[in-house]
């Protein structure tokens, strides 16, 4: 066994308080078995920095410096030479204090750095025992350079009449990533729902002040939602479980609309979901359980200039 390996995980907005109450309802069963292997603090508070936004906490974790020190203040920094333009801050560029992979690798160390969103692209080292895969956003490798359709949700009920657009979840500038107040909807005159959240207090956005995090700005339509009606299941290709509900799943800013099926379990409680490219089909495209998560999933997919690729996203 060799002992001489690290691994390093980072896992961005994961507020320790949420994060303690779920894990005293046993509902993070792997994040415990990290933390009995010592991998945090009793209370998992970090010793981190401010602004507590992706850029400057994660340069600051990879290098140990402050935000003032290593110079990534934000997602965007303002430009060297002229006050009315900003660069980009996700990139090793911006940054003025070394990266710990840096010293890793140029002591010998073989050492990959898979998508760190905070100043790890383009590497800034060119030992040939680095490797540095994406790191140009959060989430996920290409999310930003290869993104083919924005995030989008789907509302079924059989309160629903009709297939339509409900609209786009209003989003704040800010680091308020954990909702701890109640959630406001209310549709707007051309039809759209839009979401705003509140404190106990009755305050909305943004949760943390202007001295934890982002301030300012309103970036609406950060996901699109439709609202699909649930019925009885109509012109299948093939014979349905028993009890099987329809409804549609859609995609492509509404044009691509997938049948999918709400179906029991063994205790006879709708908990699964089988999403299909089209009613001939036998086999689904994907098959998902009331608390699952599945992050890849490819799919066929037409871009605006009508060219067939494959895609990935999670379901």
């Amino acid at each position: 066994m060799n002992d001489n390996k690290v691994m390093v995980i980072g896992i961005d907005g994961m507020d320790p308080r949420l994060t303690k109450k779920l894990l005293n309802e046993g509902k993070l069963p792997n994040i415990q078995k990290l933390i009995d292997m010592g991998s945090a603090r009793e209370d998992l508070v970090l010793l981190g920095a401010n602004p507590t936004i992706t850029p400057p906490m994660w340069t600051t974790m990879a290098t140990g410096a402050y935000p003032m020190n290593h110079g990534i203040t934000c997602y965007w920094n303002p430009h060297p030479t002229d006050l009315g333009r900003f660069v980009y801050a996700i990139d090793s560029r911006q940054c003025l204090a070394e990266q710990v992979w840096n010293c890793t690798s140029e002591c010998g160390k073989k050492t990959l750095v898979w998508t760190w969103p905070g100043s790890s692209w383009p590497p800034s080292s060119d030992s040939p025992n680095l490797h540095v895969v994406s790191g140009t956003a959060p989430n996920a490798p290409n999310m930003s350079g290869a993104m083919v359709e924005k995030e989008v949700m789907t509302y079924a009920s059989a309160e629903v009449k009709e297939i339509k657009k409900r609209g786009a979840v209003e989003m704040h500038g800010g680091a308020g990533c954990v909702m701890d107040g109640d959630a406001v909807e209310e549709e707007e005159d051309n039809g759209n729902w839009i979401t705003t959240f509140f404190t106990e207090d009755n305050q909305a956005w943004p949760l943390l002040d202007h001295m934890e995090g982002e301030e300012g700005g309103e970036f609406p339509g950060a996901v699109l939602s439709y609202e699909s009606p649930i019925h009885e299941p109509k012109n299948w290709g093939w014979e349905l479980p028993k009890d099987a509900l329809e409804f549609s799943v859609l995609m492509s800013d509404g044009m691509k609309q997938l049948p999918a099926l709400f179906l029991k379990d063994d205790t006879g409680k709708y908990t699964q979901v089988e999403i299909y490219m089209s009613k001939k089909d036998a086999q689904p495209w994907v098959c998902v359980t009331k608390g699952d998560y599945l992050p890849v999933v490819v799919m066929d997919m037409t871009t605006t200039e009508g060219e067939k690729i494959q895609a990935t996203r999670p379901v």
